[in-house]
């Protein structure tokens, strides 16, 4: 990935930092790196699902990385660098629900075809493994509208271990 000068990041990221500060890396996740997004509405979906979050402007530095649960054929704008520097706060106090994030987020999850994780009403849609041994998106109806990714994939594990 490369990151284009024109190309303005984003980050959900804790409260209270100040232009010029680091951004903080995500070790909770068993990562060194810091996530980042090129879209405003994913970095307030992101800020929304983790809670108590601001959304920054930010620099990259080191190097720069496709963000494997987001690629860039998904649309999310998502990347990963080694570090980012603060430029400015966009938004202290991000006002969207939860629901509302997990719906946004559900447009951009993909499977390793690039075909989307869900479908316009929110439901799963069959994993590339399920539609080659000829199984279907009516076997994870039972999850419901916009279940978490871990459950679909796990549910899809099960189903193609039959």
């Amino acid at each position: 990935m490369t990151d284009d000068e024109e190309t303005r990041w984003f980050r959900a990221d804790v409260r209270g930092l100040r232009p010029g500060q680091d951004a903080t890396q995500t070790p909770h996740w068993g990562s060194r790196y810091v996530y980042v997004t090129s879209n405003l509405e994913v970095a307030r979906a992101f800020a929304a699902q983790r809670g108590n979050r601001s959304i920054y402007e930010v620099e990259l530095a080191g190097f720069i990385y496709d963000d494997p649960d987001y690629p860039p054929e998904c649309g999310a704008g998502c990347a990963m660098c080694d570090w980012a520097t603060v430029v400015r706060l966009i938004e202290e106090e991000v006002d969207m629900t939860l629901d509302d994030a997990w719906k946004l987020m559900s447009r951009y999850l993909v499977w390793s075809d690039l075909s989307r994780m869900y479908d316009d009403d929110g439901y799963a849609t069959a994993s590339p493994e399920m539609r080659a041994i000829g199984r279907g998106a009516d076997e994870l109806r039972q999850l419901g509208r916009y279940p978490m990714p871990e459950v679909v994939r796990k549910l899809v594990r099960e189903i193609c271990a039959h």
